[in-house]
C-alpha cells in the first residue's frame, strides 16, 4: 500500500510542479488518465495478491501435498510478476508522454518505493 500512496504522491508532486515547467494540459490529462488506469488494475492484482497469500498460509497450516503447496506458490509468483510488469509499464508510459525536464519524477516513483523496502533495482517487491 505504501508504493501506491508514493504513486499517488508523485503524480500530484508532477501536477503541481507542472505549471512551473509549463507543462501541457494534454500531457495533465494524460497522467491523470495514466495514474488512474493504473490505480485500478494494482487494486484488482493486489486483492488477488493477498487472497493467494491466505490460501498459500491455509495450506502450508494443512496436510495439504508439497505438489499442491507448489502449484498455488507458482499462482502467488505469477501475481506478483504482473504486478511488477504492472508497475514497470506503468513507468514506460509516464516516460512517453513526459517532457525530457519532468522525467526526474520518474526516478523519483522508481526509487522512492525501492527505498522504502529496502530494495534496489525495478519493481523490487518485498510482499
Amino acid at each position: 500500500m505504501k508504493w501506491l500512496l508514493i504513486i499517488l504522491l508523485m503524480a500530484f508532486t508532477f501536477l503541481a510542479h507542472s505549471e512551473e515547467v509549463k507543462v501541457p494540459k494534454e500531457i495533465i490529462n494524460k497522467v491523470k488518465e495514466i495514474k488512474s488506469d493504473f490505480n485500478e488494475k494494482a487494486k484488482e492484482l493486489k486483492n488477488q495478491i493477498k487472497a493467494q497469500v491466505q490460501i498459500m498460509d491455509e495450506l502450508l497450516a494443512s496436510d495439504a501435498t508439497e505438489e499442491k503447496i507448489n502449484e498455488e506458490f507458482k499462482k502467488l509468483k505469477d501475481l506478483r510478476g504482473r504486478h511488477q510488469d504492472l508497475r514497470f509499464n506503468h513507468i514506460l508510459m509516464m516516460r512517453k508522454i513526459l517532457p525530457p525536464e519532468q522525467r526526474q519524477y520518474l526516478k523519483m516513483m522508481k526509487g522512492s518505493h525501492s527505498e522504502l523496502r529496502g530494495h534496489t533495482g525495478y519493481c523490487s517487491d518485498g510482499e
